[in-house]
């Protein structure tokens, strides 16, 4: 990757919390800047937009092997006109994860992202046919949620970053439905 030379320090938005696949590829760009930035978390793309029309980067999801494009971000990104600095390609691998000393098969409800559900679509319904799915904002926010206990026997589809910085037992891991899953990121600033 080369240098990115930029006059102003802009901060980075991702899609958080820490640890979610946003958050790394927030920080392999970080890695390029010369100048000193803050990563920084936000609950929706609408607010990585937001701040990416302030003059701030962002980092966005916008093609998955599995799911294919993520055609809401796409077109946001055409409609604003925002430059496309980069596109960083990273692994995606899923683990279903629970609160400490959870059994599997006690496994009620899953929290995740929508596009985690479309990438273990087949795992799920292979294992968990009943399960209630509960979506949210992202994949490290469904681990932060089971990691405060609010539901008994529920577990979340994240990264094993995220189960370890939330303190989950992973019960199962590499549940995508492709083992050679990727998604595409774009680092986006504003014209």
């Amino acid at each position: 990757m080369s240098e990115v030379n930029i006059k102003e320090s802009p901060d980075i938005y991702y899609l958080g919390p820490i640890t979610s696949f946003h958050h790394q590829v927030a920080q392999i760009w970080q890695k390029t800047i010369i100048h000193t930035t803050k990563l920084i978390p936000v609950d929706s793309f609408e607010k990585i937009f937001e701040q990416v029309r302030l003059g701030n980067f962002g980092i966005v999801a916008c093609l998955n092997l599995i799911s294919g494009p993520i055609q809401s971000n796409i077109d946001t990104i055409n409609n604003s006109h925002f430059l496309i600095l980069q596109k960083i390609r990273i692994p995606i691998n899923f683990n279903l994860a629970s609160a400490q000393h959870s059994q599997i098969d006690k496994i009620d409800t899953i929290l995740g992202h929508n596009q985690a559900f479309l990438q273990t679509k087949e795992y799920i319904t292979n294992h968990f046919p009943l399960a209630k799915l509960i979506p949210t904002s992202s994949n490290s926010r469904a681990a932060e949620i089971v990691s405060q206990g609010a539901l008994q026997n529920q577990a979340a589809l994240c990264s094993l970053a995220s189960a370890k910085y939330f303190d989950l037992q992973v019960l199962t891991s590499n549940i995508e439905d492709d083992a050679s899953d990727w998604t595409e990121f774009w680092v986006l600033r504003s014209v």
